[in-house]
């Protein structure tokens, strides 16, 4: 298995959650390793909130299948810290 990068939209097909990218490859989407002895579906859930977005998924590929798949917006919004000055005035707006 090869770590991995890769940009494309998530889709529910099944109750399977599919990455399929611009050139039309697709890839199943889970949340395991696939040596963990829980069942496959297990943790796939919070794919649900990014159906139907553009997204970027790190995880480990095997042939069509991405494991252990973390998924971000392709720009990164979401995984940037907040600075500790956008803390504070959210703190202050909230009193």
């Amino acid at each position: 298995m090869e770590e991995i990068e890769i940009t494309g939209v998530v889709s529910k097909k099944m109750n399977e959650y599919i990455l399929t990218t611009d050139d039309g490859k697709e890839y199943k989407l889970f949340a395991i390793n696939p040596w963990e002895s829980v069942p496959t579906d297990f943790g796939t859930a919070k794919f649900e909130e990014f159906v139907g977005e553009t997204v970027k998924v790190f995880g480990r590929l095997s042939g069509e299948e991405i494991w252990n798949a973390l998924v971000h917006c392709p720009d990164d919004t979401d995984t940037k810290a907040p600075s500790l000055d956008d803390l504070i005035i959210d703190k202050i707006e909230k009193e």
